[in-house]
């Protein structure tokens, strides 16, 4: 008797070796994806490190471009004293540049760790080589220093281990005591390229004007042609440090200033995105510390703790210079 519930066997799921051809194509795929997304992280780290390289630099920048604070802002590592700083002579690394504040806060500090996970490893002064300008009487001096930012990048993060401002580094003329203690700051604004004052030049863009003594408050004339302003001093020589801000002068002057924020003119640029030419030039001598703006370019100036732009409103901003030996 034939079975009338007779089976038909057909063929079920995939054979063990289909099972693993799929298996490796998934795995390839998978280590496939994995190597982008790791890729992607890096790239993010780094992209990250540099934005947080620029904060960093930006906030150095609104410490040593402003005398008020620059004058206090350079200590050890360990942030206890001031630092020292003698090109010709032995600095104990505990005694040398390690931290720079504002007021009692903290900006930079060797070994201080940033947002992404990059780390400051180097805060340093570096002679320019122009010979510095000393007082035989206190022992003071006036050194033209680049200073120099290193930050290590975080781990896995993609190209070098490092970032410096080493080809592009910030300009300062630092003043020493007797013992080598940084005590003073300000940018060197009004110097040739050979570090010589610059001198007064043969012929102004158009007549002096007489603005008052250094110090005192000038009002800043519009950008649109070229003038000349000359604040006198009574230092009886040639200054040895000689520079002219621009001052706000109003509750507001936008980007962060705010009445009495003062902006040095060797850092007012007339291009932006680009830079370009110093709109104001510093010059002095015996008597006299002047200001010219020769032509109409326009002036800019990096905002107040911020990465903004702004287009200087003469309206709303003062001239001052300072001379000091």
């Amino acid at each position: 008797m034939k079975n009338v519930c007779e089976k038909k066997h057909g063929r079920g799921g995939l054979s063990l070796v289909e099972v693993l051809i799929a298996s490796a194509i998934l795995g390839v795929l998978a280590m496939a994806v994995m190597s982008m997304l790791q890729s992607a992280q890096k790239s993010q780290k780094n992209i990250q490190n540099f934005v947080d390289f620029d904060v960093l630099k930006n906030s150095i920048m609104n410490v040593v471009y402003r005398k008020s604070v620059c004058d206090s802002a350079f200590y050890n590592v360990a942030n206890s004293a001031k630092a020292k700083f003698n090109p010709t002579g032995s600095v104990l690394a505990a005694d040398a540049l390690g931290t720079l504040r504002m007021g009692s806060s903290i900006v930079a500090q060797v070994g201080q760790k940033l947002g992404g996970g990059l780390e400051i490893s180097k805060l340093e002064l570096e002679d320019t080589g122009v010979p510095p300008i000393v007082d035989a009487a206190s022992g003071e001096k006036i050194y033209d220093v680049n200073l120099i930012i290193e930050a290590k990048k975080a781990a896995g993060s993609v190209g070098g281990d490092t970032i410096s401002n080493k080809s592009n580094p910030f300009r300062v003329a630092i003043i020493t005591d007797s013992s080598s203690s940084i005590i003073g700051c300000d940018i060197l604004s009004s110097e040739t390229s050979s570090g010589t004052p610059a001198p007064i030049p043969s012929a102004s863009p158009t007549p002096a004007v007489a603005a008052g003594s250094v110090g005192s408050l000038a009002a800043l004339p519009a950008l649109t042609s070229t003038w000349n302003r000359e604040f006198t001093h009574t230092l009886g020589a040639v200054p040895k440090l000689a520079y002219c801000v621009i001052v706000c002068d109003a509750a507001s002057c936008g980007a962060g200033y705010v009445s009495g924020d003062e902006i040095n003119a060797a850092h007012l640029y007339s291009g932006y995105p680009s830079g370009g030419h110093p709109p104001l030039t510093v010059y002095y001598n015996a008597t006299k510390v002047g200001i010219n703006h020769y032509s109409n370019l326009k002036a800019h100036a990096i905002g107040k703790g911020t990465t903004a732009h702004l287009l200087i409103t003469p309206s709303v901003w003062k001239l001052r210079c300072y001379a000091s030996n």
